[in-house]
């Protein structure tokens, strides 16, 4: 194995409401995504990959890429989405962050600069709709 090539190991499976029903849809062509692009992670890497984006550990010899992914252009509302930058959407509060997905899986992040914290959301389904159980539990 290559160093720090993490060894394959059980991943989570997604699913997709289909017919009425719920769909594995665990082994997805990501290739359907074309330009949005994907990411294979857990929630703790997520969370690194923010704290060293923010804490400017991600960009050490291009100091303003941070800046230019933060320079936030309006959006014309006061609520929810305020403004956009280069991958990231900024919030009414201030908070900032991004969140995708593709059928079975979903994922967000949040940043509040204020509170120099990060928020991780996962999911197994294509959908945040929180309001139904979306496979068995």
């Amino acid at each position: 194995m290559l160093d720090g090539v993490p060894e394959r190991g059980q991943t989570v499976r997604g699913y997709n409401a289909m017919d009425g029903a719920y769909v594995d849809v665990t082994n997805w062509n990501a290739s359907g995504a074309w330009a949005a692009g994907a990411l294979a992670m857990n929630a703790a890497d997520l969370a690194s990959f923010a704290h060293a984006l923010v804490d400017g550990r991600l960009f050490q010899d291009a100091p303003g890429q941070l800046s230019s992914m933060t320079d936030f252009v309006s959006t014309g509302q006061e609520r929810g989405f305020t403004g956009y930058g280069l991958g990231f959407a900024r919030l009414s509060d201030g908070r900032w962050g991004h969140s995708g997905g593709t059928p079975g899986f979903g994922a967000g992040l949040i940043i509040d600069p204020g509170l120099e914290s990060v928020l991780v959301f996962l999911g197994n389904s294509g959908s945040f709709n929180s309001t139904r159980r979306r496979c068995p539990i």
